[in-house]
């Protein structure tokens, strides 16, 4: 049996798989499909695509290519990535735009506000579209 492993499904297929595998598939070993496998099983580490598409193991607890990494901040220090001039304005937009109070609360909402998460995401659209701030500034604040 042939073994096969697709990149972008981060999956493993043979060629018995009865189906048609995605297009990315790349054939590995039979010998390095278990010792991947085995080592998985053992928390060795997680099985993901390497610069190749190849199939390699990384530490659990390190990203990869493409994935999110939840960055959070407290609101306080939130706030203070924005500037006295673009606190202001924020201020102002806030109490012109009922819409824009509500993201923001929604984004702040929590003890930590998860810069990485689509409220903020969706407060900083809002922000940029009420020319609050530039889309580079919005960028700065959240990375």
């Amino acid at each position: 049996m042939t073994f096969f492993f697709s990149p972008s499904t981060h999956g493993f297929y043979h060629s018995d798989y009865g189906q048609r595998p995605p297009a990315d598939v790349i054939e590995i070993s039979d010998k390095e499909h278990a010792r991947l496998l085995q080592a998985n099983r053992n928390g060795e580490g997680r099985i993901v695509p390497g610069d190749d598409g190849r199939p390699i193991l990384v530490a659990q607890d390190q990203p990869i290519f493409g994935e999110v990494v939840k960055r959070k901040a407290s609101k306080a220090e939130f706030l203070r990535r924005f500037t006295e001039a673009e606190q202001i304005s924020l201020a102002e937009a806030r109490m012109k735009s009922p819409q824009l109070w509500l993201l923001w609360e929604h984004a702040t909402g929590e003890i930590d506000v998860d810069l990485s998460g689509s409220d903020v995401r969706t407060l900083m659209d809002e922000l940029v579209r009420m020319c609050v701030l530039t889309q580079a500034r919005a960028n700065e604040i959240i990375a």
